[in-house]
């Protein structure tokens, strides 16, 4: 079994992020989604648009 592995901040989620997880779930069987945290965004962009808690229990729609 192959695990897929992505990262991001994936704040807001996009239409690229979708594409994204759909193409990274055809490489493997499993897919984890690492989100990254708020100190991260906030570190790296200013801001955050949704709180890490938000973003964590997204199932993305799979």
């Amino acid at each position: 079994m192959r695990t897929v592995v992505v990262s991001g901040g994936f704040d807001p989620v996009h239409v690229g992020h979708l594409q994204l997880f759909e193409e990274a779930k055809k490489l493997g069987d499993y897919l984890i989604v690492i989100v990254n945290s708020d100190k991260f965004l906030q570190d790296k962009k200013k801001l955050c648009f949704y709180a890490f808690e938000r973003k964590k229990t997204n199932n993305f729609g799979f």
